[in-house]
């Protein structure tokens, strides 16, 4: 994909596309002696429509293990040409330190300055081929870890090949005694080659469903929670219930994937959810165990709650440093190996300086006790003056403090905290729960299947997967989930994936020594591997998936 992304919905980006035309309005009355008569013209001028804008964009880290062990090959971004991936931010922080730097909220301005300092358009910013090895033998293994980023809305994603060459470059004499195949396109490479796709964490391993962990949502439950755009502060059109809206959704989406990873595990290793609030004080809401469905009603009827309404007098603070402490008190309670909190926010705490004190105390007694400590940043710009740098960045580095160490196992980022804007959030949630949970293989199979298939329709809420027959044809126990979206066909189910995330795809290759042997020797292939991109909005149809269709490569 590049720069004709927008093809696949028809318009050009800024194309402006009609006028509506002006449209008269005439009165008239009658006067004895009247030499003209009274008229009056009512017109509305100007009137545009402008296309909005679709893009899909690629990161990336590549390794591979061969007769110098395990290298990194190449990576993008790559300030340094050290062949290690540049930390990249999420957009929700980015955004707070453009603002900051900048001194404005320019949301589009900002947008389009993340783009191009982070990721790759294809072929514009990497013109080769990302996977080029040469004296490749059975044993050798390489992977590469794809992130993909959808601007500015929506969007079904699809991953596909295409063989290009599949060449025998003639035999040795030790090939020639087990491979009695000669023509120059006859090559065994390709069907040699084992190959797996999975939807990855970041952190470029495939490691499976993992259990036996308990999971506390901490949730905002604060007024600003219904605030939103910094540019309406102070007028009757700051109030947005539909932030906190999709921050429920999007932990609704991480309610209902640790719950279809649950149901995959045997008792032992069984996934415990429960739900914290904080506000002007902490109250665990759902008690600690495996009754997704209370979590699930919890935070649908959380918006009902009379703090939420315009002119309610029940607008509630936020006492950070208790929500935390009370999420680590059900952690200590619970007997799972595993134990961690997903803290959601959208600003600094009650109280100040010692607000925020307390809230990191707080974090730190929990992660001494062996807690992991994912943090949302949601939409910290509205919950603070625009133009209050110092409040922007002490939100930040707060959230940033109290959330975990990555240590590298989800993606290029330092710590387990998630800058998030309303539009995508979910993407934040959707990837804790596979961080988490687990990954999901979608497929596995000989490098000339992978080609030769019609292309893999992808799913930002994998875990569901296990739970259901869909397209990607990994299986499921159950029938389609008819409360997840769906396209036009009834048997394919498929989450769009939200604008100005991050997701996380793992491809590997090997060769297998017990497989394989000399039958590969001199044997080379050359081929396409990409992704497609389309739009989620009236989209009934991704790719054609309901009809048999040719693999997309767009990127």
């Amino acid at each position: 994909m590049s720069q004709d992304t927008n093809d696949t919905i028809g318009l050009s980006r800024r194309k402006v596309l009609a006028g509506l035309g002006a449209v008269g309005v005439a009165s008239a009355g009658a006067g004895l002696g009247t030499t003209a008569y009274f008229n009056d013209t009512e017109t509305f001028e100007g009137n545009t429509l402008t296309a909005g804008q679709f893009d899909l964009l690629l990161d990336w880290q590549q390794t591979y293990t061969g007769p110098n062990g395990l290298e990194q090959i190449n990576a993008y971004p790559d300030s340094n040409g050290d062949s290690e991936q540049d930390i990249i931010p999420d957009f929700g922080g980015y955004l707070a330190d453009w603002v900051v730097d900048n001194g404005e909220y320019d949301l589009r301005a900002a947008t389009d300055a993340y783009k191009d300092e982070y990721f790759a358009d294809l072929p514009d910013d990497f013109a080769g081929p990302l996977i080029e090895l040469d004296d490749v033998k059975p044993g050798d293994h390489g992977e590469v870890t794809f992130s993909a980023h959808l601007f500015d809305n929506p969007g079904y994603l699809r991953v596909g090949g295409d063989l290009i060459e599949d060449k025998e470059n003639g035999q040795s004499e030790p090939e020639a005694e087990v491979d009695e195949t000669t023509g120059e396109d006859e090559g065994e490479l390709a069907e040699s080659i084992d190959v797996k796709f999975w939807y990855d964490d970041g952190d470029n391993a495939f490691e499976g469903l993992m259990g036996d962990h308990d999971t506390v949502i901490v949730f905002d439950r604060s007024y600003s929670m219904v605030e939103t755009d910094p540019s309406l502060r102070n007028t009757n059109d700051q109030y947005n219930p539909q932030k906190l809206q999709d921050a429920v959704d999007g932990a609704i989406s991480l309610v209902d994937q640790l719950e279809a990873a649950n149901a995959n595990l045997s008792g032992s290793d069984a996934i415990n959810i429960s739900v914290v609030t904080f506000g002007n004080d902490a109250q665990e809401e759902v008690s600690l165990g495996t009754d997704y469905a209370a979590a699930r009603s919890f935070l649908e009827t959380l918006p009902d709650s009379p703090n939420f309404d315009e002119n309610s007098s029940e607008r509630e603070g936020t006492q950070l440093a208790e929500g935390i402490e009370a999420a680590h008190g059900v952690l200590e309670a619970g007997d799972s190996e595993g134990k961690c909190m997903v803290v959601l926010g959208d600003g600094v705490p009650s109280g100040g300086q010692s607000g925020r004190e307390a809230a990191e105390t707080a974090a730190d007694d929990a992660k001494a006790d062996g807690a992991t400590i994912y943090t949302v940043q949601y939409d910290l710009i509205p919950a603070v003056d625009a133009n209050n740098a110092s409040e922007i960045t002490a939100a930040r580095d707060l959230f940033e403090y109290m959330a975990s160490d990555a240590n590298g196992t989800a993606g290029p980022r330092e710590k387990l905290s998630f800058g998030t804007v309303p539009n995508n959030v979910a993407g934040a949630f959707q990837h804790i729960a596979l961080h988490k949970a687990g990954e999901v293989c979608l497929f596995e199979g000989k490098l000339s299947d992978f080609l030769d298939s019609d292309g893999l329709l992808l799913d930002a809420e994998p875990l569901l997967t296990l739970e259901e027959s869909d397209a990607a044809g990994q299986g499921g126990i159950d029938d389609t989930d008819e409360t997840r979206p769906t396209v036009g066909c009834p048997d394919v189910n498929a989450t769009p994936f939200s604008a100005c995330s991050t997701y996380y795809f793992g491809f590997e290759w090997s060769i297998d020594p017990e497989e394989v042997g000399n039958e590969i020797q001199t044997d080379s292939i050359v081929f396409d591997i990409g992704f497609g991109a389309e739009q989620a909005r009236h989209n009934e149809n991704p790719f054609g998936v309901c009809e048999s269709g040719p693999p997309v490569v767009d990127e």
